[in-house]
């Protein structure tokens, strides 16, 4: 599981310095970073829930050559969803 799933500062600088790239790469045509916006602005101090912190490092990492000044540590490859997603088991039956 990943640590550090807040939104602290270093996060809420990448997600502007995201919104201000014309257009950015990624990020699901615009509708995960127009969210992350909103949450920056109205929920500065809320978790990031793992779907988000995958979109983030995904369009980080597909924006990286343009965002050298945001930051905080890029992505050096592309993120992996199953890092992200909670492990959850398929059929969770009573053991005895």
């Amino acid at each position: 599981m990943l640590q550090g799933l807040m939104m602290n500062r270093i996060r809420r600088a990448q997600i502007r310095a995201l919104a201000a790239l014309d257009p950015p790469v990624s990020l699901s045509g615009g509708v995960a970073l127009a969210n992350l916006v909103w949450r920056v602005e109205h929920e500065p101090a809320a978790p990031l829930k793992w779907w988000e912190q995958y979109e983030l490092d995904t369009a980080l990492w597909a924006n990286r050559e343009r965002l050298v000044g945001a930051g905080g540590e890029l992505p050096s490859s592309r993120p992996k969803r199953e890092n992200y997603k909670p492990i959850t088991f398929g059929s969770q039956t009573r053991l005895f």
